[in-house]
């Protein structure tokens, strides 16, 4: 199948514009990290509140990951044929929705809530890099997606850190009921900010029906070239997804002795390092012209600090602190993974691209998150576990690590140049 002619999907506006744009709509994003790594904080409320175990507060957050997977696929099929502005709202709407379901005493609400949740959201990143890349230069696209996935960690920081603060004077529900009415106000925002399609575009894929967005998706995912960067990615993403946005806070509580608000300053350092290493890591690879390079030093200095962290207990808190920064930094490489994929395909699918990428990306969170709880269970002593039981459960990590780096030996370059 030959690469096809894109057809721009929005009149040309000035760069200013365009970035101006590309920040409101990237709000969403903000707003979807937000609602995603919150939990984290709530560990313990929400298990005794719903009477869970480890595996069933596994089950409970990782819901969030079971519908964000699989719509990435759709997200970016609804995004290419319908545009941002119908699809967006409708996202955000879904978000606010689920949060608010979220405060139900009902575990099936909440675990519905849950769904709705990660279905809106995967609208998000999708969404904001579609939107941004019709004015944007495509030279600027590495950096774009770091740029992106750093406001994103904006809200993942205040999704543990201040949702501590809230939750000491108000309640864990209150932080629910404050998300559900932000993402009502959201959606009218994201209604008002997005342009209108231009009528000559409606008309063409309108002739063109849904045959062009339907060869396009399996044109994506028959490249095997998508599932190697999707699997970097998710593997890479891993550290964060399983790690700091769960399980790192009770790691380093029974572990290293810390306190819940150090724990949580710890994943909030690693989120901190995301903010800097994705527009860092795209800045880098945009200049070289060479995306495996990175992503596989990327992945090797993350390995080597997680390896550090989870063996050894006795590392002071500056020294975690560091470490931690330097994960997220270099875990700020996938996003270089997405724009690879990006231009591994076809130019006229790349909300086909993202989305199909971020859901292997998210399969793999998916997979993983639950998967730590599943095993702390059965090899600890009901909820009370050792520090040795989280260092069995998250060996997970870093050898999902070692086979990322495994899989760049066949990804391909998007250059001339290669690995």
């Amino acid at each position: 199948m030959e690469a096809s002619t894109e057809f721009r999907t929005c009149r040309p506006v000035s760069q200013p514009i365009a970035w101006l744009i590309w920040f409101f709509v990237s709000l969403f994003y903000f707003y979807e990290y937000f609602i995603r790594t919150a939990p984290s904080v709530m560990m313990n409320d929400l298990g005794s509140y719903f009477n869970l175990t480890a595996a069933g507060l596994g089950g409970l957050i990782g819901a969030y990951y079971y519908s964000y997977a699989p719509m990435q696929i759709g997200a970016g099929v609804l995004l290419d044929y319908y545009g941002g502005k119908k699809t967006l709202p409708i996202a955000a709407i879904f978000c606010g929705i689920g949060s608010l379901l979220f405060t139900t005493h009902s575990f099936f609400l909440a675990f519905l809530g849950r769904l709705l949740m990660g279905a809106g959201s995967a609208f998000g990143f999708i969404g904001v890099i579609f939107i941004a890349t019709n004015w944007i230069s495509k030279k600027n696209l590495a950096l774009l997606t770091g740029l992106t996935q750093t406001i994103g960690m904006l809200g993942a920081i205040l999704g543990q850190v201040f949702v501590a603060h809230i939750m000491a004077s108000e309640g864990w529900k209150s932080v629910w009921v404050v998300a559900g009415i932000a993402g009502i106000i959201l959606t009218i925002l994201l209604w008002l900010i997005i342009p209108r399609r231009p009528p000559e575009v409606i008309e063409e894929l309108s002739k063109q029906g849904f045959t062009r967005v339907k060869n396009n998706l399996l044109y994506v995912i028959k490249n095997p070239q998508t599932w190697l960067c999707g699997l970097f990615g998710g593997l890479i993403f891993v550290p964060t997804a399983a790690f700091a946005m769960l399980w790192a806070i009770p790691f380093f509580t029974t572990g290293y002795g810390f306190s819940t608000h150090q724990a949580a300053l710890l994943t909030s350092i690693l989120m901190m390092g995301w903010m800097l290493g994705s527009p860092l890591m795209g800045f880098i690879s945009d200049r070289l012209k060479r995306r495996k390079i990175v992503m596989l030093f990327g992945i090797l200095i993350a390995l080597f600090c997680f390896l550090l962290i989870e063996f050894n207990s006795h590392l002071s808190f500056n020294v975690l602190a560091v470490l931690m920064g330097l994960i997220g930094i270099c875990s700020g490489v996938e996003l270089t993974t997405i724009a690879l994929s990006c231009e591994l395909n076809l130019s006229s699918a790349k909300g086909s691209a993202i989305g199909v990428t971020n859901f292997i990306v998210f399969l793999c969170s998916a997979i993983a998150t639950p998967l730590v709880g599943i095993i702390l269970q059965k090899i600890g002593n009901k909820n009370h576990f050792t520090f040795h039981d989280y260092q069995t459960a998250l060996l997970l990590i870093p050898i999902g690590l070692v086979l990322g780096t495994l899989i760049l030996y066949w990804t391909k370059e998007s250059g001339t140049k290669q690995l």
